[in-house]
């Protein structure tokens, strides 16, 4: 005899938690690439980078981001995506933090290629966990919200 699984009581509550929860990881995300774009390519011209250097290290972040897509998804196939998230914010964290210190370029473009790779994590994680998350009732709305929050934290 078959039982029917039921979720738990507080299973609308732990999927709208969960749903906030990946809202805010992506925003790091967006914010991160807004920002990370114009700051870097400010503080290499401060630190007297050529435009050539600077267009060169730009470039990093696009192979970092083409790169890791194909290899993100084998890692989050072992892991849950709540630890790719975090593994990756506190990967690119660690990355913009150390950026302070860097004088090299090749260390530059390292860092950025790197850079680039973990904010993919970040990205990868949420789209896939969103869409595990979502129901086919409210699917437009949360993708609405989602996609005005990444345009929103992207322009900040």
């Amino acid at each position: 005899m078959e039982r029917e699984i039921t979720p738990p009581t507080n299973f609308a509550q732990s999927r709208t938690a969960a749903l906030v929860l990946v809202i805010l990881a992506v925003s790091g995300f967006s914010f991160s690439m807004g920002m990370t774009y114009p700051v870097i390519a400010l503080v290499l011209e401060s630190r007297g980078f050529s435009e050539a250097e600077i267009g060169v290290n730009g470039s990093m972040a696009g192979l970092g981001l083409l790169i890791s897509a194909f290899s993100i998804p084998r890692i989050s196939s072992r892991i849950t995506y709540r630890k790719m998230i975090g593994i990756s914010a506190a990967g690119g964290c660690a990355i913009i933090t150390s950026m302070i210190w860097i004088e090299n370029f090749y260390v530059w473009c390292l860092a950025r290629f790197f850079l680039a790779v973990f904010v993919n994590g970040i990205f990868i994680g949420t789209e896939a966990w969103l869409n595990e998350l979502l129901e086919e009732k409210n699917r437009g709305t949360v993708i609405g919200i989602y996609a005005s929050v990444i345009s929103a934290t992207f322009a900040l």
